[in-house]
């Protein structure tokens, strides 16, 4: 209370004359310089504690209504006192929309965009979506960095006793890890959920919202695929698929699960492409890494694995055996006749269902297959 009082008096208009007092009541505060010239993580930097730094944000709460001189005195205090506080971190996607919540993988929850809580960052993405319109950019969910609608889901992890105050390294390396764990649930919705590229933005802010003082100076980490996508419309998911087909990638064996996102980058890859020998090229790829086998092996180990009735089998080999001629074309230097056209494109709107079949089929084995085994047995009449 003693250090409360110290701090704030009465509060007359901002001047040299209410800063320079308030400035050293702050550099006299124990709270104060006990951490004095160490770093505060919040808005997305490390804000070095000094005393001009926090007089502004003080007298701003001070004003407020609700609050006064005492509550803002009281805030600094806790503040300055904290050094670890539970967080979330939310990565919002465009290209994906869910109706409900679901959890998809270990402490990450799926969620429609529009039941995030109230914060700064969700308002900038809102206020962003509105420029857009108004810019009558209004029929498609993703054109650039700074062209959107609103974005159709959100994955939020809560992240308990993240480091406050403390070192820089701490919070920015504990960032780095979520950024990073955070990728292979975008790979996996890509491909298992929505069929399609998506894009997604990440931000980390404080459940307690007083302690995020530096909000404004928050930003969208964005991350999308290497060529970047135009998305026309938001897939939505059915949730329960979702959260089974993530629980079924889960129980998989760690080295299965790395060769699966590999290859679901490479599928997602390919649906950027603009030219169709480009996009053969990638979905070509990502079966070879998905079967481990190229040409007529990956077709036939992809139909096999999909299964299902012998003229069902026969089709999708050949389907996937025709991917791989009109790779097999590009990559040699020869060149994809325009009369062509129609057929490449329904060979990969094809080749692409087959993909997600087969990824799909990969998920409800819950190991990896046995491909000699596989390419020799009769399947399912299914």
């Amino acid at each position: 209370m003693a250090a409360r009082k110290d701090l704030i008096g009465e509060l007359p208009a901002p001047g040299d004359a209410v800063l320079a007092p308030l400035n050293a009541a702050i550099e006299k505060c124990d709270v104060y310089r006990r951490v004095a010239g160490h770093s505060l993580f919040s808005g997305y930097s490390g804000v070095v504690l000094h005393a001009p730094s926090l007089v502004l944000p003080l007298l701003y709460r001070a004003d407020r209504a609700d609050l006064g001189p005492d509550a803002a005195a009281d805030w600094l205090i806790r503040m300055l006192e904290t050094r670890v506080a539970d967080g979330v971190f939310i990565v919002v996607i465009w290209g994906l929309s869910v109706d409900r919540e679901v959890t998809i993988a270990n402490e990450m929850k799926l969620v429609p965009f529009d039941r995030l809580s109230d914060s700064y960052m969700k308002r900038r993405i809102k206020e962003r979506a509105e420029f857009t319109k108004r810019q009558g950019w209004d029929q498609a969910a993703w054109i650039s960095h700074d062209l959107y609608d609103l974005p159709g889901a959100a994955i939020v992890r809560s992240v308990p006793k993240f480091p406050y105050i403390g070192s820089p390294a701490e919070p920015f390396g504990r960032l780095t890890k979520l950024n990073a764990e955070a990728q292979a649930p975008v790979y996996f919705l890509q491909a298992c959920g929505a069929g399609q590229p998506l894009v997604s933005g990440s931000w980390f802010e404080y459940e307690d919202k007083d302690l995020d003082f530096n909000e404004h100076e928050n930003y969208l980490a964005l991350s999308m695929p290497e060529i970047v996508p135009q998305i026309q419309s938001h897939v939505t998911v059915d949730p329960d698929a979702v959260a089974r087909d993530a629980a079924a990638f889960g129980a998989l064996p760690l080295d299965w699960q790395d060769d699966l996102l590999r290859s679901m980058e490479r599928f997602t890859l390919s649906q950027c492409r603009r030219k169709i020998v480009d996009q053969a090229l990638d979905l070509a790829i990502a079966f070879e890494i998905a079967t481990r086998g190229s040409g007529q092996k990956a077709a036939v180990r992809s139909a096999q694995l999909i299964g299902g009735p012998l003229s069902r089998r026969q089709e999708n080999r050949r389907t996937i055996a025709e991917l791989f001629n009109i790779r097999n074309k590009g990559a040699h230097g020869g060149s994809l006749k325009a009369s062509e056209q129609r057929n490449h494109e329904a060979v990969l709107h094809e080749a692409k269902a087959a993909y997600r079949a087969a990824l799909a089929c990969s998920l409800a084995l819950g190991a990896r297959p046995n491909w000699d085994a596989l390419e020799l047995e009769p399947r399912s009449s299914k």
